[in-house]
């Protein structure tokens, strides 16, 4: 939470002596910084977690050149280094086992006709729709208000537009995304879910964009069953839509 302090409370001993007209700052480095009492009009103290916030849920600015900003957790988490909930592509609820996608046809088991999402004519009727919906896009349904997936293309603004560190956050592996304007984020090492099980955590965290995989590439036909995703320690790809993963929200 921000503090103001006015001009009055910082300095009102200063102005009780009249040839005192600067203010002293000492700095943890040992350094002091001073300042004329006329050129203070107050001082706001922050910490690295003073974040603002949009429809109760906070948010980061990096400096991006899209202007994006970037949720300081996971859906499902109450801190940044909590690994939060899991999902398939375009489904809003976790599960406990992640086998077939909810636009999968049949028994869910089968990737060669889809439901929805599709541009591929070997996979089913074609609605060229290669971006989620709102109502299937897990940021919107459950944060609300603009809230969303990021697509591939904002995911590679963030990796070629900022640095990536890999540290630790109360203990937690982690990657710290330091923005353009030295703001940070950070994206725990939450691993995927396949069936029941649990892949990769500590090890590689892996994040949903809104995104489908629109080029099938040498002999894959079935591409459309896929969906683009980014991971910590960065790398990209896609992964079949019923495979869990977790989500970092955006907003404009």
């Amino acid at each position: 939470m921000k503090r103001t302090i006015s001009l009055l409370a910082v300095i009102c001993c200063v102005l009780a002596i009249h040839a005192q007209e600067i203010m002293k700052v000492h700095v943890a480095d040992g350094t002091v910084k001073i300042y004329n009492i006329e050129d203070v009009d107050s001082v706001v103290f922050n910490t690295p977690y003073d974040n603002e916030q949009y429809n109760n849920h906070e948010y980061v600015d990096l400096g991006l050149p899209s202007g994006l900003k970037w949720a300081t957790c996971n859906i499902g988490a109450n801190a940044p280094e909590e690994y939060g909930n899991y999902y398939a592509w375009g489904e809003t609820e976790p599960k406990d086992d992640y086998r077939g996608n909810k636009y999968f046809a049949d028994d869910h088991s089968t990737t060669d006709r889809l439901l929805k999402y599709n541009v591929n004519p070997q996979q089913g009727d074609v609605d060229n729709k290669t971006v989620l919906d709102p109502e299937d896009d897990v940021a919107h349904v459950v944060w609300g208000g603009t809230w969303r997936m990021p697509t591939d293309e904002e995911q590679r603004e963030l990796r070629l537009k900022c640095q990536w560190e890999n540290t630790t956050l109360n203990g937690v592996k982690v990657t710290k995304i330091t923005g353009p304007n030295g703001n940070s984020i950070y994206l725990p090492y939450t691993g995927r879910r396949m069936y029941a099980m649990t892949l990769s955590a500590d090890t590689e965290g892996y994040y949903w964009t809104s995104s489908l995989k629109v080029d099938g590439g040498g002999s894959l036909d079935d591409y459309c069953s896929y969906a683009e995703y980014f991971t910590v320690p960065y790398a990209l790809g896609s992964m079949s839509r019923s495979m869990g993963a977790a989500v970092r929200p955006v907003t404009e």
